[in-house]
């Protein structure tokens, strides 16, 4: 079978596991819509029955003030709605409004039956919202995992890559990807508004007409059909994006340079799309859109990485890395078993993840200081540098040059840390490491330490994001290559053992 034939049906696989997440939840929020709707339809009948004089109800009689028993039923049913929304992630506007109306001593009938209305679309939107999200992330994550897990096993071999964190997965979600700068939640919130304001002119339109509440119905449901169409349109244009995002980000870490398009060839297959179907391309000259899909709403195009059919000689070049680690990926093994074995055992534990954040915090000073000087740790301190073990286990390598800054303002105190550091001898540190990929973390610090083709350090960055730091695990152990002292600086030159 020729690579493209391989690539083709492989991720075509891929895309629709992945899409069916998207189709799974538009099933879920088209029951919502009809729930919402069957709620909205039944407040309305209920309305006119209660208010209704000769099976007609004017505006006048719709804008009459609710009486004191009313007042105390509706404020019962307000107090439910702000328990629900602090439950189901209500937009911060609506929960005010909901506060305000709690407190509300007059009210007319017809607001308070908006208010009912009102409070179904923003519970809807509200389930819309968080949906999509969990729906994206999902998407996202597994896109991610899978596109690298069918890159090893037709290499059948892998090596370590990245686990992706919820800091990094949020991240990717929360990025606006369109030429107008909007996010899926704006959208939705968006979307709700203009829902909101439809139904409620619709309501009253209907009222001034002396409409009956069948035909005032019938008008919203078919306003909310719309706002439902809308809302499939966005959660599949929106997945097609994020697995996308995904399977960019996998091709970023596994370095693959070159994609081709892949489209879902069938007789629903556009012009454009078929067009592009087995095009290839420099992977950072992809654009959304342009040519990475989606290419257009409701696409379910997709993408592979390009490797000619002469591509036989260096699959496992590709796959080691430059110390020969890695391991075998069989044909026989599926993703779930792949996943389990070089994924799930690496993702941080939430005390793994406090542990980090307890170390970029001030409290890594104390720490350092106790394994420094062999000062025995209190079973907090124990607990804290265990965890940052295992922790650190899981980070991925970092490979590159690196610096550490090291700021000790008196005379003794620089002596006495320079003499640690013999030029042709090993240097073994007892503590953590912190080191930084970036720019120097303290320029005005008298001692600066470079460590050259760094590939043993672990890459905690993904966590700590402002100081793009690297961390070595304690008894880590340096040659010390040179040490020289310039511009009232001392530099100091480091290589792995």
């Amino acid at each position: 079978m020729k690579n493209s034939d391989y690539w083709k049906k492989r991720v075509e696989l891929t895309q629709n596991i992945l899409l069916q997440k998207a189709d799974s939840f538009i099933d879920d929020m088209e029951r919502s819509y009809k729930e919402a709707y069957n709620s909205i339809e039944n407040e309305i009948n209920v309305f006119f029955q209660r208010f209704a004089v000769n099976e007609g109800l004017s505006m006048n009689d719709a804008k009459k003030l609710l009486n004191s028993n009313e007042i105390e039923k509706f404020k019962m049913t307000v107090e439910e709605y702000i328990k629900k929304g602090q439950e189901n992630a209500i937009s911060n506007m609506w929960r005010k409004e909901l506060e305000s109306a709690s407190n509300l001593y007059r009210i007319d009938r017809l607001k308070s039956l908006q208010i009912q209305i009102n409070q179904q679309i923003e519970m809807l939107s509200a389930y819309k919202n968080t949906g999509t999200e969990k729906t994206l992330k999902d998407i996202f994550e597994e896109s991610y995992y899978r596109n690298i897990f069918d890159v090893q096993q037709f290499l059948g071999y892998g090596k370590a890559f990245e686990i992706l964190d919820t800091k990094t997965i949020n991240s990717a979600i929360i990025k606006p990807w369109t030429y107008d700068g909007e996010t899926f939640s704006q959208r939705i919130w968006k979307d709700n508004n203009e829902l909101k304001y439809s139904l409620d002119k619709i309501l009253t339109q209907g009222i001034i007409r002396g409409s009956p509440p069948d035909k005032i119905s019938k008008a919203i449901a078919k306003e909310m059909n719309t706002s439902l169409s809308n809302a499939r349109r966005l959660v599949l244009t929106e997945s097609a994006v994020f697995s996308t995002k995904g399977r960019d980000k996998s091709y970023e870490e596994l370095n693959v340079d070159e994609i081709e398009f892949v489209a879902t060839l069938s007789e629903k297959t556009c012009a454009v799309c078929g067009g592009m179907d087995g095009k290839h391309y420099p992977r950072n000259t992809g654009e959304i859109g342009n040519n990475l899909p989606p290419l257009h709403p409701y696409c379910r195009c997709t993408t592979a990485p390009y490797f000619d059919d002469e591509f036989t000689e260096g699959k496992e070049r590709f796959a080691r890395d430059e110390k020969g680690n890695g391991y075998y990926v069989p044909a026989s093994m599926s993703y779930e078993e792949w996943k389990k074995k070089y994924v799930d055992s690496r993702v941080l534990t939430l005390d793994e993840e406090r542990a980090i954040m307890k170390y970029i915090s001030s409290e890594s000073y104390v720490l350092n200081e106790k394994l420094r000087n062999n000062i025995p740790l209190d079973e907090f301190e124990k607990e804290l540098a265990e965890n940052l073990d295992n922790a650190l286990q899981k980070m991925p390598y970092y490979k590159g040059n690196l610096v550490r800054s090291v700021d000790i303002s008196d005379d003794e105190g620089i002596k006495e840390y320079l003499m640690g550091f013999v030029i042709g001898q090993n240097k073994k540190f007892e503590e953590f490491i912190s080191t930084t990929k970036g720019a120097i973390y303290n320029e005005k610090a008298k001692i600066q330490v470079y460590i050259q083709n760094s590939s043993k350090g672990r890459d905690i960055s993904s966590i700590n994001v402002a100081e793009q730091e690297v961390l070595y695990e304690r008894g880590s152990e340096f040659n010390v290559i040179s040490k020289i002292y310039t511009n009232d600086k001392y530099y100091i030159l480091l290589e792995e053992v």
